[in-house]
């Protein structure tokens, strides 16, 4: 929570599509990270560098977020964005549990598979994010306005 304000002004400097995806990007990396960790301080350096590098994305995201809708349906969409975050949080229960199953594969624990194959989406996501992002309204209006300007994109 320390770094929170930090990184929402950080994304005030820097374009939403570059911030938002610097933190997926890093997230990926450190939780990664994680599973090539051999001690137990290995794991709460990752840990803290994880909570570093992700305090700003619910943040930048509730900031991007009112950028796009007006305060009357504002709400509604912080809403569905954090039932999203709920869903998931089952969802990726349950692929932990068929992780763990991977034991031994490759010479790995399945804990560091776990973590390994859960810093791969972020880091795809983030790739994904930068390049498709509007960093602002106007960016959208324009390409409402001339749809092969989008398809060229």
């Amino acid at each position: 929570m320390v770094f929170e304000p930090l990184a929402t002004l950080a994304l005030k400097r820097f374009s939403p599509s570059i911030w938002m995806s610097r933190i997926m990007i890093t997230w990926g990396i450190i939780s990664m990270c994680q599973g090539a960790t051999q001690n137990y301080a290995g794991i709460l350096a990752c840990r803290f560098f994880l909570g570093l590098a992700e305090a700003g994305f619910y943040p930048g995201v509730l900031y991007h977020l009112s950028f796009w809708y007006p305060t009357q349906k504002l709400p509604l969409r912080i809403g569905f964005f954090y039932a999203c975050g709920m869903f998931s949080g089952t969802i990726s229960g349950l692929l932990a549990y068929a992780i763990s199953f991977m034991n031994g594969v490759g010479g790995l624990a399945g804990w560091r598979w776990l973590f390994i194959l859960e810093g791969i989406p972020a880091i795809l996501c983030g790739i994904y994010t930068y390049f498709f992002l509007p960093n602002c309204k106007l960016i959208m209006i324009l390409l409402s306005l001339h749809p092969p300007l989008l398809i060229q994109m």
